[in-house]
């Protein structure tokens, strides 16, 4: 019987970790790995195990979500076999070697006295130990969304209150507006502003601890808690942020246990001096489904509310995707066109500007006025008829897809990785963005996938595949006529 090869680690645990954040290059983006991974230090390498410590909201959010992956790498580069996990001082980090640059050869071969890894004498009674936790019990919280920021956010009459107050808030946490409630329709650009938030204050004042989700991620994670009895976990995260970014609070509404935790996270985060930004589609006076103590609590901070795009933001959005998408001066006039056609939200707006490229790509027709025309006429009628046919929706997507690939739903959905599902998978994927007005995140959740960048990656595969596949050309637009 073969055994696995066992790991020949350095011991300088601050060698071993600048190996590992090099094989990461590639396989994570460069914003996470800047901002959450590089700050943290190797302070212990033991037992083949390397210790890893940083700030607590550093560690927690890297061990929630990173633990997997950097064993996997640290196994692959036969350095460590395991990775372990420490809170320390802002004082003991000071003192330990960082491991930032590539160029820094002081060792660390004899570790700090408080870098205990666990198992070993004295680990049992370190509160501060930090061991990798069950995945779902504690990985909380939605990531960050690094391609939405300030600078990315395009500012209009319709929003320019809401984007004055969000980048205040940012600027100086819990010190102008707090709480903050945005509220506004679907699709105004409510959700890029939280990780625009989210964004700034990682960059300008990483040592606080951020979190931000969606209220239905927070019911997930509260049940998931109450499974899994680490409910003390949650409540010790979630009231430890400094910034908490909740999307859509009016889906809290009817679930009393869940609006009663967080009732009492909101209240515990307060009196911490948190700051605290929330976004609804209604201000919190008609948000008559929710408990009126929690109305109260919204409404007592800044209410802003965004509108649906004007027409100058409209043109600005469509003329800033056009010199992101198109080359042609030529092409981008013509898709310039959407913005006085589709005059509901950004999401919207977004989900014409896909489905024009797609025809594009689909058909090979050139992108003039005729085929801007068709996809309108097609999807985005300014004035529907009554009983006239509404956008697919992402659960008509998948059956489409179930019934032309003879899977069903469950199997679909589920975590099989097979390529006779995973491709599939990934089709369906792309007609819910380009054919649903769906955002990612909630195309994730559709398929089960705790992350969104899963479907971005599914949009650029199938994108580049129609390109290059005729036969794959007719088989997706096949699949588009069936959802009409």
């Amino acid at each position: 019987m073969l055994e696995p090869p066992t790991h020949q680690p350095s011991t300088d645990p601050a060698a071993a970790w600048r190996l590992i954040l090099d094989r990461l290059h590639g396989r994570i983006d460069e914003t996470t790995l800047e901002l959450w991974l590089e700050p943290l230090h190797a302070v212990a390498h033991q037992d083949d195990t390397l210790l890893l410590a940083g700030p607590p909201h550093l560690v927690r959010w890297a061990r929630d979500r990173c633990t997997p992956l950097l064993t996997e790498v640290a196994q692959s580069c036969r350095v460590a076999g395991a990775i372990a996990w420490i809170e320390a001082s802002a004082g003991e980090l000071a003192a330990a070697p960082p491991t930032r640059h590539a160029g820094d050869r002081r060792s660390s071969a004899t570790p700090p006295a408080w870098a205990t890894i666990p198992g070993q004498a004295g680990a049992a009674g370190d509160r501060r130990m930090a061991e990798p936790a069950e995945p779902e019990a504690l990985q909380v919280g939605d990531p960050i969304d690094p391609e939405l920021t300030f600078e990315t956010f395009v500012i209009g009459h319709s929003n320019r209150l809401a984007h004055g107050a969000a980048l205040q808030v940012a600027e100086l946490p819990a010190t102008v507006f707090n709480p903050l409630l945005i509220c506004g329709p679907p699709g105004t650009g409510k959700t890029h502003l939280l990780h625009a938030i989210a964004n700034y204050v990682a960059q300008t004042a990483p040592h606080l601890h951020v979190h931000l989700c969606t209220s239905e991620g927070f019911v997930n994670d509260f049940t998931g808690a109450l499974r899994n009895r680490r409910i003390g976990d949650f409540k010790d995260h979630l009231r430890g942020a400094d910034v908490l970014l909740v999307d859509d609070v009016q889906f809290l509404a009817g679930k009393d246990k869940t609006e009663e935790e967080f009732f009492h996270t909101f209240n515990a985060l307060e009196r911490s001096g948190a700051q605290l930004v929330l976004t609804s589609d209604q201000p919190p006076h008609e948000l008559g489904t929710l408990s009126e103590r929690l109305r109260d609590r919204f409404a007592s901070g800044l209410v802003v509310e965004v509108e649906r795009p004007d027409d100058a933001l409209r043109r600005i959005y469509v003329a800033r995707r056009a010199a992101q998408e198109l080359e042609t001066p030529a092409e981008r006039a013509n898709l310039s066109h959407l913005a006085d056609r589709v005059t509901d939200g950004i999401r919207t707006l977004e989900g014409a500007i896909l489905s024009t490229i797609a025809y594009r790509s689909l058909t090979g027709r050139e992108l003039d006025q005729a085929l801007v025309d068709d996809v309108v006429r097609r999807l985005y009628p300014a004035k529907k008829a009554k009983g006239a046919r509404e956008r697919p929706t992402i659960r008509k997507v998948q059956d489409v897809v179930c019934a032309a690939f003879e899977l069903d739903h469950d199997t679909l959905v589920g975590p099989g990785r097979a390529a006779a599902v995973s491709w599939p998978r990934q089709i369906a994927m792309y007609l819910a963005r380009t054919h649903t007005e769906a955002s990612l995140p909630a195309i994730a959740r559709a398929f089960n996938r705790r992350d969104h960048t899963t479907v971005m990656h599914a949009v650029s595969r199938v994108t580049e595949q129609i390109d290059r596949d005729p036969t794959l050309h007719s088989q997706v637009a096949g699949l588009v006529d069936k959802l009409r």
